[in-house]
């Protein structure tokens, strides 16, 4: 484990401060910053939340994952722009992100900036992790539409499954 600390840079409607917002991760690939930052847009357009992201390309051996995983445990939902770079490419965000979040519970929304990756990203999660993959495809998500884009359901943890609170966030997200 290294010691470079990962800052993270965030993103609100208007000029206000984060603090009071729900905090929303996004998980990318270094090489699809312009691709989040459209997304981020349209998120800020229909929720008033607080964007987290970090344009950080170090490796997890790199960095504090101690701080970094303190930082990640804080955020109520986790958005991975998912991308032929995202898959085909090792990166923090998908080597070690997606797995931090999916054993500490924090509901995953990917969006898909390309068309056609269901299968890949299935085969390529499932090869980080046994599971990782395992998400339902939909066209959109809770009422999101976000322009030219597909959005998977939301990837509830497996351990999250079991629990009341999963049944109930499940049937309003459908």
């Amino acid at each position: 484990m290294g010691n470079k600390i990962i800052d993270f840079s965030y993103r609100v409607r208007g000029n206000f401060s984060p603090n009071g917002l729900q905090k929303v991760f996004f998980s990318f690939y270094p090489g699809d910053t312009a691709r989040m930052e459209n997304i981020v847009d349209d998120i800020l357009d229909i929720s008033n939340c607080a964007v987290w992201y970090h344009t950080d390309s170090q490796m997890a051996d790199d960095i504090d994952l101690d701080d970094f995983g303190m930082k990640l445990q804080e955020m109520k939902l986790f958005v991975v722009i998912v991308s032929t770079n995202y898959l085909a490419n090792d990166s923090l965000a998908k080597n070690w992100e997606y797995g931090f979040t999916m054993e500490h519970h924090i509901p995953i929304l990917p969006i898909a900036v390309e068309s056609g990756l269901e299968e890949y990203f299935a085969v390529e999660m499932n090869r980080i992790c046994d599971g990782y993959g395992d998400i339902q495809s939909a066209a959109v998500c809770f009422g999101l539409s976000l322009a030219h884009r597909w959005v998977w359901s939301i990837a509830y943890p497996p351990a999250l499954k079991t629990c009341s609170c999963w049944k109930c966030c499940r049937s309003r997200y459908r």
